[in-house]
């Protein structure tokens, strides 16, 4: 199992960008979630947007786990909860802290539910005060797969469920760490008794050091010299792949920004929108690469009507 890995923005940016893409190719995304399979398109995809990242199927997994849970919470709370509100320049949940730990514990009853629920759960305790930049993008990516069977069951069961699994995750990552320190402690004692063992014949072996393992113009050996070697040699292509990792980030980076000018240049040409008005707007299209893609992708005549109709209605 791979270890717990950090992901910086960049690297969750690319992937929600990925996710969309799969989400509206029918080959890989149907009415109940994505298709056997998708997990090792999106590690190709992502080694070759971040080289180097060493991003694995069980890393993907396992965000992708997090990112739907955190997103099916945040907009649970905004469609049936009151006094919620999303800050869509910060990206971040807005609620009196009361409010918010009011809804961790209260039960609910919800428009598609059978009954109420009780909307307990770690992972909406874990949103507040989050910046959470993809919402509406991971909405319109998993939403739909809760109305048609698979998210069927209520939000805290399927909450639950993803909990459990990461609980599961985290306790066989404890338990291979317990393992691999007790492997190191019993090699450590038995490099211990070996060297206890050979302590008499250390001057013998000094002695017999053969006159072909030196280098006698430098005066090291040459074990030394060739462990040098391999340290210098390692190091450089950490170094190396270091850097194409971060490279790749800042394309990324440079590519989002352009993307950012362009909007607002297109927005200008919009006849009626006042400044605040191509803020807002360019937020809100922003915080989502679907809404971002929708944008370019029409035709320049029918952006008006979407940015007025769909977006500030």
């Amino acid at each position: 199992m791979a270890p717990h890995r950090s992901w910086v923005q960049a690297e969750d940016d690319i992937l929600v960008d990925v996710l969309t893409e799969l989400a509206l190719d029918g080959k890989w995304k149907s009415d109940t979630g994505f298709k056997s399979g998708y997990l090792k398109v999106i590690e190709q995809k992502l080694a070759e947007k971040l080289p180097n990242s060493g991003l694995s199927t069980t890393n993907i997994d396992s965000r992708i786990k997090t990112l739907k849970k955190h997103s099916m919470a945040i907009n649970e709370m905004l469609s049936f909860g009151s006094g919620f509100e999303w800050d869509y320049v910060n990206n971040k949940l807005v609620s009196e802290k009361n409010l918010f730990d009011e809804w961790a514990k209260f039960e609910i009853e919800l428009p598609y539910e059978p009954c109420s629920v009780n909307s307990s759960h770690p992972s909406i305790k874990g949103v507040y005060g989050k910046v959470f930049p993809h919402l509406d993008a991971l909405v319109e990516i998993f939403a739909e797969d809760r109305a048609n069977g698979k998210g069927a069951a209520s939000l805290a069961e399927e909450l639950e469920e993803i909990d459990k699994k990461e609980a599961q995750e985290r306790e066989n990552e404890t338990k291979q760490e317990t393992e691999q320190e007790t492997e190191r402690e019993q090699s450590n004692q038995s490099g211990s008794v070996d060297e206890a063992n050979n302590s008499n014949d250390k001057g013998r072996r000094r002695k017999r050091v053969r006159s072909s393992s030196l280098d006698v113009g430098s005066g090291e050996s040459s074990g030394d010299s060739n462990g040098l070697n391999l340290m210098a040699n390692s190091f450089s292509k950490f170094v190396s792949g270091t850097l194409s990792h971060f490279e790749a980030i800042r394309s990324t980076l440079s590519q989002e920004s352009d993307t950012n000018k362009q909007l607002f240049e297109e927005l200008q040409k919009i006849d009626g929108l006042t400044d605040d008005d191509v803020i807002d707007v360019a937020s809100i299209i922003l915080d989502s690469s679907t809404k971002t893609k929708m944008f370019f992708g029409m035709e320049e005549g029918k952006r008006a009507h979407y940015v007025k109709n769909r977006i500030l209605k």
